[in-house]
């Protein structure tokens, strides 16, 4: 089971996977690999982020 983080854009990212009670303690993939929505971020993530200079970056759902 991953557990997963989602940002403000969009994008969910992989957070520590922890395996399912059945399989606890052994080296056997669960069937399905389940993925849970843990934390809701405020952040966007790294890859959607611009940098300072870009030409029309948004300040907290408004034009900066």
């Amino acid at each position: 089971m991953f557990h997963m983080i989602k940002y403000m854009c969009g994008c969910e990212k992989e957070m520590e996977f922890i395996q399912c009670n059945e399989r606890k303690d052994t080296n056997v993939k669960c069937k399905p690999v389940q993925k849970i929505l843990m934390k809701q971020s405020v952040n966007y993530c790294a890859r959607h982020l611009v940098n300072p200079s870009a030409p029309d970056p948004f300040v907290r759902n408004q034009r900066a």
